[in-house]
Order: C-alpha cells, then sequence, then structure tokens
C-alpha cells in the first residue's frame, strides 16, 4: 500500500507490472513512508484516506480514522430507517468527525435531512471536504457546536460516535492512536462516559416523540449506558448490539424493536 501510494498507483497496477523499476524520486518517496510507518504514524494518515462502508473518505490528524466496527452503527440507522414510516427524516451525527457516518448514511438513505454536528472545526473542514468528494455536500448540513447545541430542529434519529475512552485507559493505547489521533476525540472524563451521559440528558429537547438515538461505545459501558436509556423512560425499547468480533458496540434507544445483532 504504501509503495502503490509512492508511485500514485493502485494496488492492482503494482501486480500487473512486477518488472517496473521505480525511479530514484519514487524510491525517496517510498522511503518518508516507510520512516512515517516506522514511527507507528497510522497508514491511513500516512496515505491520506481510509474506506469506510465501501466508499473513500480522507482523513488527517484533525480526525479520527474511521474503524470497521462503527459501521455497525450506520447499519442499524439505516434498519431504523428502512423500518420508520414513509417520509422524510431528520438525523443528526453528532461528533461527526469525517462525516463517515452521516455521508455513509445519506448515500445508502435517500430520503434523509442530514445535520453533521462537531465542536471542532477542523474536523469540520475534514467532513465537508469528504462531502464535496463523495458529491453529497447539498444533502448534508455542517454545524459547529457542543453535542446537540448547534442543532436546529428536533431530529427523528440521533447517532454518535463520541469520546468514551478513560482518562486512564490513554496511556496504554497503540502508539498510532495515542500519538496521532486527536485526543480531544478521543478521551472522555467519568469513566469514559462524560460525553455519552452528557447527550442522553440532552436528548428530551432535540428528540422527536418516538425518535430514535444510536451511540457507539467501548464493550465495557454499555450496560451503564443502557440503564441511563432506559431511566429517560422515553423508548419502548434500549438494546445492546454486538460487532463483527463479537464485543458489545453500540446501545440503542428505539420506538420499536429490532433485535439485538
Amino acid at each position: 500500500m504504501l509503495l502503490a501510494h509512492a508511485l500514485e498507483r493502485s494496488r492492482g497496477w503494482l501486480y500487473a507490472y512486477p518488472e517496473y523499476v521505480p525511479t530514484a524520486p519514487e524510491r525517496a518517496r517510498w522511503r518518508v513512508c516507510l520512516a512515517q510507518r516506522l514511527a507507528r504514524r497510522p497508514l491511513a494518515y500516512i496515505v491520506g484516506r481510509k474506506e469506510f462502508m465501501g466508499l473513500p473518505f480522507r482523513v488527517d490528524e484533525r480526525v479520527l480514522i474511521p474503524r470497521p466496527e462503527t459501521e455497525l452503527l450506520v447499519e442499524l440507522a439505516a434498519a431504523w430507517i428502512e423500518r420508520k414510516a414513509a417520509g422524510s427524516t431528520v438525523v443528526a451525527d453528532v461528533g461527526t468527525g469525517s462525516g463517515c457516518i452521516v455521508l455513509s448514511l445519506t448515500q445508502r438513505c435517500p430520503a434523509l435531512k442530514a445535520w453533521a454536528l462537531d465542536i471542532d472545526p477542523a474536523a469540520l473542514q475534514v467532513a465537508r471536504a469528504n462531502a464535496a468528494h463523495l458529491a453529497l455536500e447539498r444533502r448534508v448540513t455542517f454545524r459547529a457546536g457542543d453535542l446537540l447545541a448547534a442543532l436546529p430542529e428536533k431530529a427523528h434519529l440521533i447517532l454518535a460516535n463520541l469520546p468514551y475512552v478513560a482518562p486512564a485507559e490513554y496511556a496504554a493505547l497503540a502508539p498510532e492512536i495515542r500519538d496521532f489521533e486527536p485526543v480531544s476525540a478521543l478521551v472522555s472524563q467519568g469513566a469514559g462516559l462524560q460525553h455519552i451521559l452528557r447527550l442522553a440528558a440532552m436528548l428530551p429537547g432535540y428528540l422527536v416523540q418516538g425518535g430514535a438515538v444510536i451511540l457507539e461505545c467501548a464493550p465495557r459501558q454499555a450496560v451503564a449506558i443502557q440503564s441511563a436509556l432506559s431511566r429517560a423512560g422515553r423508548f419502548a425499547a434500549v438494546t445492546r448490539h454486538r460487532d463483527l468480533a463479537g464485543w458489545t458496540r453500540c446501545v440503542a434507544g428505539w420506538d420499536f424493536r429490532l433485535p439485538p445483532v
């Protein structure tokens, strides 16, 4: 992947032309890439992109690198929208970062009115660039603000992959995460739950009656988040959902029950 990046070619091209001898400038670019990776800089930041839900997203140190496990959140959101009554659906993606969640969902579901919210204007720059790259810039509105504070209307569906790493856990993270990804998008106080619980407390003012919320979390936090959403008393069901690795990754409050996965 690094060699293909240095040559500005696809990986398939490398296999198709194994006899190609890189030029001196190309070899120099490749050595720079190798040095960065040896210094533990994430591959996605070196090449400047990461695939998510089959779509290419541009990423740099201003935003978290999209993770495969977050695709579960998009799948659950799409399932809820499919079950929802006909008509436009207002969706808010809180802490949008690269925009991978809201843009993937918007491309998949045509009848969305989508809001992408983030407290960091630098992250919103990346998300806007991704929207333009995917030709979705007219379908998503970007707003800067703390959690839901910048949302100008109530939403039918609220999605969030907020910081959920506890401060005590931060030092033990892999260097690729700890030394390169934005700490403000990773760490939350209160055992990693402060951002999520603050968002849960804001839901009555920003979620329509019968709406839904889907939150990504660490597996150890799922029970506490499920209890917090259940105590709010506005959902017919609050369910936990496992990612492909078998870890509980999302907690959802619904107006109807979807089976846990």
